[in-house]
Parts: structure tokens; C-alpha cells; sequence
């Protein structure tokens, strides 16, 4: 296992219309070589990254959260022409 992350219960409360827990899991495959090594016994010890993601980018009844500015605005989205982002609805929202 490479990372742990936690999600935050507002990202699915919405869809699932529950409140659900959920946890993101990074894994990568052993080789060959860590397999055989580990037959062995030779077991090497490795760091596992985990994380709580404090916000989900939406709050619990599925609007969208902005980041504010200190004077409680919401930040301009213009970007340099050529940079622009194409913002669109989660089509299975209702």
C-alpha cells in the first residue's frame, strides 16, 4: 500500500443520499523480485502516506463551495486568454 486518504462525507452524501465514509486506497503491485525476497523473509519496510481531506469541494446538499478572498469575495476565474476553464454541472445530479 502506497497512500491512505480519507474523504470527507460530502462528497457522496448527495448521490447516495447517506452518510458514508470513504477512504481512498493508492496500491501498486509487487515484483517479482519483493515477492520472492519477502518468500524468503526478507520484509522491507516502506512509508505509507495518509491524508484527511478536510473539504470536498461541495457541502451537504451537493452546492458547489468556492474559495473565498480575506474580504469574503469570490475570486475572479479569468485566466489569460488561451488558459480559460470550461466549468460544467454533474450531469447525474438532479
Amino acid at each position: 500500500m502506497l497512500a491512505c486518504v480519507e474523504v470527507p462525507v460530502e462528497a457522496f452524501i448527495v448521490e447516495a443520499n447517506v452518510g458514508i465514509l470513504t477512504s481512498l486506497l493508492f496500491l501498486k503491485k509487487k515484483t517479482e523480485t519483493e515477492m520472492d525476497a519477502e518468500a524468503q523473509g526478507h520484509v522491507k519496510e516502506h512509508p505509507i502516506f495518509m491524508a484527511v481531506a478536510e473539504k470536498a469541494g461541495v457541502d451537504r446538499r451537493g452546492n458547489v463551495l468556492y474559495k473565498r478572498n480575506p474580504d469574503g469575495r469570490r475570486p475572479s476565474r479569468r485566466l489569460p486568454r488561451g488558459r480559460e476553464i470550461h466549468l460544467r454541472r454533474n450531469p447525474r445530479r438532479r
